[in-house]
């Protein structure tokens, strides 16, 4: 068929059948109008981070039939707005051990335990 059409063979299997669609326009939903689905989440669950906001927020969204929204665009709009929580200390062993196991005297039997993959070893 190719010789017939006087045609590279490589050239029949580059033709597309139907031109792709094209996309339409981009939008994306300005920050004054998520600002207060936010603040109803956030009030609704004090103790969600920016994730789970997003996650609802998202689902919000979908409902009412508009374009989600990333993440990281939740986090800087809760951030500007004072809305994310407030991180815990780290709490830090006060017995942490230094590697050094002193006995009162010679020849002494002594034993201690440490944390293995979530599990306590006496020896």
């Amino acid at each position: 068929m190719a010789k017939a059409l006087s045609v590279s063979r490589s050239n029949l299997y580059e033709r597309p059948e139907l031109a792709p669609e094209k996309r339409g326009p981009y939008t994306k939903i300005d920050d004054e109008e998520l600002l207060p689905y936010i603040i109803a989440i956030v009030d609704s669950r004090p103790t969600y981070g920016y994730r789970r906001v997003g996650a609802l927020l998202n689902r919000k969204l979908q409902e009412e039939g508009k374009p989600g929204v990333n993440h990281k665009r939740v986090y800087r709009l809760m951030k500007t707005q004072g809305l994310l929580l407030v991180k815990t200390p780290q709490r830090h062993n006060s017995r942490a051990h230094n590697g050094k196991i002193e006995t009162d005297e010679s020849d002494k039997r002594w034993c201690t335990d440490y944390l293995t993959n979530n599990r306590t070893i006496t020896l």
